[in-house]
């Protein structure tokens, strides 16, 4: 029996079997099963804070999440025919500048005379540009003859607003400076067989500097009449002005201070993660993470190949003195029966080995006792 101890140690390869522990994956479901090591990690969401800046004017202030008055920069200078709107922080100057060569630029329009032979009652003004109405204002006007300006313009042709003779003045002052390109005036008026032999007509780019003056005859307008109402019309793009004024105009200048507007977004990693280096952790994105404890019984062969098998851990052969073979060969099975019933994938590697060896480890010993039984009889 000594020898065949010795055999069986001689057929075994140095072979180490320890048992190593290692862990599942980490998942956001908690592992259920018996007798489980589960370890716990919280963790978050994580982001960086997002700056935008830029610099507006004082009225978007309620548009800012953070409107710094102590930071801001000069606009550069915008120049206005008309008369700026005023602002806080605002600066508005003004400039005097040469005459305008292009006369065909309009800002107001000045109506001196309406040569009748009657008084014309005018119901309504009218400006258009490609067939849509240009807004405009009343600037200038004979006090004494204007009914009401609101009804120079509220689409009425009946309703009389303002009772014209011969030399009175309307001044008619546009929102912008405007080319007179497809630009049409019409007047309405009551119909009283009026003859209107000639109009007075000046543009200018203000109220007061007139850059243009001309008579407009009969040959240059037209009248439609109905029982009711009569429509004269001048068409501004095919007027060729008699007179041009050589004056100097006065324009605006303004600019604005502009202030730092900043708004401020959370821009978010994809993923929860337990802790990021230059990242803030959002609190309220909190969620737990689980896994779980793995053990193996790890080979460690003469080949430095390492196999796992997920069991338990199986008996330490270098550890085994003078036991008998067959105690070795029982505890041995005994144990792959025992950890192949807890987990069917345990490794085939390490099971094939150690049968072979028991095979092998009997087969040598019937041979063994065969010639010890053949050497006794004789």
């Amino acid at each position: 029996m000594k020898k065949l101890y010795i055999l069986f140690l001689l057929i075994v390869p140095f072979t180490n079997l320890y048992a190593k522990e290692t862990w599942s994956e980490w998942q956001d479901e908690k592992p259920l099963g018996e007798n489980l090591v589960i370890e716990e990690e919280e963790r978050y969401k994580w982001y960086k804070i997002i700056e935008e800046s830029e610099y507006t004017n004082l009225e978007n202030e309620p548009n800012c999440e953070y409107f710094d008055k102590n930071d801001f920069i000069l606009s550069d200078w915008i120049i206005s025919y008309s008369t700026p709107e005023y602002k806080e922080y605002r600066t508005i100057k003004t400039l005097e500048i040469d005459q305008v060569k292009n006369p065909n630029l309009i800002g107001t329009m000045h109506i001196f005379d309406i040569n009748s032979d009657k008084i014309i009652n005018i119901t309504e003004v009218t400006i258009t540009q490609n067939l849509e109405n240009i807004p405009y204002i009343l600037t200038d006007k004979t006090d004494f003859n204007v009914k009401e300006f609101d009804k120079l313009n509220d689409n009425d042709v009946e309703e009389i607003a303002i009772d014209f003779e011969n030399h009175d003045k309307i001044s008619l002052t546009l929102n912008n400076l405007t080319l007179n390109q497809n630009m049409f005036i019409k007047i309405s008026y009551i119909n009283e067989n009026n003859n209107i032999e000639k109009i007075g007509f000046a543009t200018s780019h203000d109220n007061y500097n007139y850059l243009t003056f001309q008579n407009i005859y009969s040959d240059k307008f037209t009248i439609n009449c109905d029982e009711k109402i009569c429509e004269l019309t001048i068409n501004l793009e095919e007027l060729d002005y008699e007179t041009l004024f050589e004056l100097p105009i006065i324009v605006y200048q303004y600019q604005d201070k502009l202030f730092k507007c900043t708004n401020k977004s959370k821009e978010y990693l994809n993923g929860y993660y337990a802790n990021i280096e230059n990242y803030t952790k959002d609190e309220n994105t909190k969620k737990t993470y689980y896994r779980y404890k793995i053990n193996y019984s790890t080979t460690l062969n003469n080949a430095n190949e390492l196999v796992y098998n997920k069991n338990e851990k199986l008996l330490n052969v270098q550890n085994i003195e003078k036991k008998d073979i067959f105690e070795v060969a029982s505890k041995l099975t005994e144990n792959i029966i025992k950890n192949e019933k807890k987990d069917q994938n345990a490794n085939i590697n390490l099971a094939f080995y150690i049968i072979i060896l028991l095979v092998v480890t009997i087969t040598v010993y019937i041979i063994i006792k065969k010639i010890v039984n053949k050497n006794r009889a004789k």
